[in-house]
């Protein structure tokens, strides 16, 4: 099975990210990309909105996410106001 990320949700590259990590326009596209790799992977990864960049990312989910511990909101949310 392949997937393919449409090119205005993907930028295909570094983005000048000092993670390196591939950098996507859009939310859409780096959900796509997670989707993606979950399906070849089996890994638990999430889309997140570099506050380096300014470009969304995909990174791993935190085990207690994935437990069902807590929530990603918990999580990600601590120590910031909405």
């Amino acid at each position: 099975m392949t997937s393919t990320v449409r090119p205005e949700h993907h930028a295909g590259t570094s983005n000048g990210c000092p993670s390196g990590k591939l950098g996507h326009l859009t939310r859409r596209g780096a959900k796509a990309h997670a989707y993606r790799l979950k399906l070849e992977t089996g890994e638990h990864l999430r889309p997140y909105q570099c506050e380096g960049c300014g470009a969304w990312h995909v990174g791993h989910l935190p085990g207690a996410v994935i437990r069902g511990r807590k929530t990603a909101d918990e999580v990600y949310r601590r120590g910031r106001s909405a």
